[in-house]
């Protein structure tokens, strides 16, 4: 079953990688997913910020998208840590060809080709936001495809799936693609 998985998430790390080589600057900019919700969690909405269009195309060619990011679940591990969800990110960014970098929680003036994300952890899980270019946040609530809108980050992010523990604020992140326009 693991390797059918990863064979899956070849194909979309193969799709993906093709869109930031073509120079691709995403920017949801708040738009509601207008396809079943199920083939993008929090992590693909913050991290890869594609649109509707960039994803119904990457589903005509791989209906399992998601499954790329399934390798950032605890796999293994019995907590979650920023160290082992930044180790997945950077393993993700080269295979597809993005930058990450470390940002601060001061507001930044951001190029063309970047995009700004934050990263929530409880011990089970970690949940992604994700900076519009108008300065406001999104973040993807389910698997429904509902988006979240906050005008501000809170500190704590409220864990809908059995009750458990809220997610912390722990970091930002910058995500570049440096085959795209900067300006």
């Amino acid at each position: 079953m693991e390797y059918i998985e990863e064979i899956k998430a070849a194909k979309s790390i193969k799709i993906i990688k093709s869109f930031v080589e073509a120079g691709y600057v995403p920017s949801r900019g708040g738009q509601a997913y207008t396809f079943n919700g199920f083939y993008v969690n929090n992590f693909e909405h913050a991290f890869l910020n594609l649109t509707n269009s960039k994803i119904e195309e990457m589903l005509k060619v791989n209906r399992s998208a998601g499954d790329i990011f399934k390798r950032i679940n605890r796999n293994g591990i019995n907590k979650i840590n920023t160290s082992y969800v930044e180790q997945k990110m950077n393993q993700l960014a080269d295979e597809i060809g993005l930058k990450v970098s470390e940002a601060t929680e001061e507001p930044l003036k951001l190029a063309k080709n970047q995009w700004r994300i934050a990263l929530y952890l409880n011990p089970y899980q970690c949940h992604f936001a994700l900076q519009e270019k108008n300065g406001s946040w999104t973040s993807k609530e389910d698997w429904a495809g509902r988006i979240k809108r906050l005008t501000a980050l809170p500190k704590y992010y409220p864990a809908t799936l059995h009750g458990r523990n809220p997610f912390k604020l722990e970091k930002y992140y910058i995500i570049t693609n440096p085959y795209a326009e900067s300006e």
